[in-house]
């Protein structure tokens, strides 16, 4: 697959793979995550990184940093979820290595100059444009993903549910962190919209794509466009790589 390639169709069975991923971990996650919650209600400390998480993907933001407790504790210090993350990865720097992260993913090889193209526009404060082609990058690696093998999850989660503790090792972290982001995010933003009903602030594909967007675009709508690539890059590792990943030859 090249970028000229780049389909509707490649993104409807890329979404598809990615759901029956998180579909096939869904039910041994949540299980997981209902007994990390009774652990929290005694040890406060835990309750507040879980909620930090689901704030933060109810914000659509699929943070795939390592949120460690003492970061969870400094992000509910601010007027918002939003301006915490934000100022994260802009006032201190961190998105300069969250590009060159996703620039050096081998599943990056094929789209290495639109790559390119998309940051030039972010550095000319283009957001929407840039928004625009994170989207149809996105696209592209979802068609390209056909196959997930989650037996690394299940491996992993039977470690967790052995030691509430395990919730400090930072592999854990992460991957609770991007599974519950991508699942609440990929909704929201890959939804269907009613194009004649009042346009929100929400991030979407849809009106992007589709130019029916009306909204200013901001570094926050580029950010979280950018994370949602990150998160589905790590999900799409997880596992024996052979056994994964089969790419579109069309």
């Amino acid at each position: 697959m090249t970028e000229e390639n780049l389909s509707v169709e490649g993104l409807y069975s890329g979404m598809e793979a990615l759901a029956d991923a998180i579909e096939r971990i869904s039910a041994p996650m949540e299980e997981l995550l209902s007994s990390m919650i009774e652990v929290c209600k005694a040890y406060g400390k835990f309750a507040l990184w879980v909620e930090t998480v689901n704030q933060m993907s109810d914000a659509q933001i699929v943070f795939t940093d390592d949120l460690t407790l003492e970061m969870a504790h400094k992000f509910t210090v601010k007027s918002t979820i939003e301006l915490a993350v934000e100022e994260y990865y802009y006032e201190d720097g961190n998105i300069y290595s969250l590009i060159e992260r996703i620039k050096r993913n081998k599943k990056m090889a094929l789209y290495f100059s639109f790559y390119g193209e998309i940051m030039e526009a972010f550095k000319k404060e283009h957001y929407q444009l840039a928004c625009a082609g994170l989207f149809t990058l996105a696209d592209g690696i979802l068609s390209d993903v056909t196959k997930m093998d989650t037996t690394n999850y299940k491996e992993r989660i039977k470690e967790i549910e052995k030691n509430s503790d395990s919730l400090l090792i930072e592999s854990t972290r992460k991957l609770i962190c991007i599974y519950e982001g991508i699942k609440t995010v990929s909704t929201s933003m890959f939804k269907s919209v009613n194009f004649s009903r009042e346009e929100n602030n929400s991030l979407n594909r849809n009106r992007l794509q589709h130019g029916r967007t009306h909204r200013a675009y901001t570094r926050m709508d580029f950010l979280k466009a950018l994370l949602l690539l990150d998160g589905i890059l790590f999900l799409a590792e997880q596992g024996p790589v052979d056994n994964q990943i089969e790419v579109n030859k069309e």
